[in-house]
């Protein structure tokens, strides 16, 4: 069994949605921000500027998420099985993607776009409360096992 690497994709995976709560409630307060920014400054920044590197950051999230989700989901494949469990991943991706799109829609028609984002700060969050109990490990274990059957 090959060992997990040493910071493990869990913790990866649970770093980039910590950035993606933190870029979302930062997209949230995008027009507070920026006032407190030019006062502490003494700049004269738009909002829309501020929203573009608060995007930058946000950015930095996208790769890495999807990047730690292909790692663990390797990682807890059976090697004759891969195929299915990638395959399995991207369904899922792409259902993710048209779902959310939809959710985030009903929740602005609901709540307007600006509650509506800060609420996607909420599914991050509950993400990460998820991923906590994933055991690596006993994920690896029993692809593992699964192998030797």
């Amino acid at each position: 069994m090959p060992p997990i690497p040493k910071d493990g994709a869990k913790k990866t995976f649970i770093a980039t949605l910590v950035l993606w709560c933190i870029a979302v409630i930062l997209i949230y307060g995008t027009n507070p921000l920026t006032d407190k920014l030019n006062m502490a400054l003494g700049t004269d920044w738009k909002s829309q500027n501020v929203f573009l590197v608060i995007g930058c950051i946000a950015g930095l999230g996208l790769g890495a998420t999807q990047s730690a989700c292909r790692a663990m989901v390797g990682y807890f494949s059976p090697e004759s099985k891969s195929g299915e469990f990638f395959g399995l991943w991207n369904l899922a991706g792409k259902l993710s993607a048209i779902v959310g799109l939809i959710s985030l829609g009903f929740l602005q028609t609901f709540f307007g776009l600006q509650k509506a984002i800060l609420i996607c700060a909420g599914f991050f969050f509950i993400a990460i409360l998820i991923i906590i109990f994933v055991d690596e490990k006993k994920g690896r274990a029993s692809a593992v096992a699964h192998e030797g059957l």
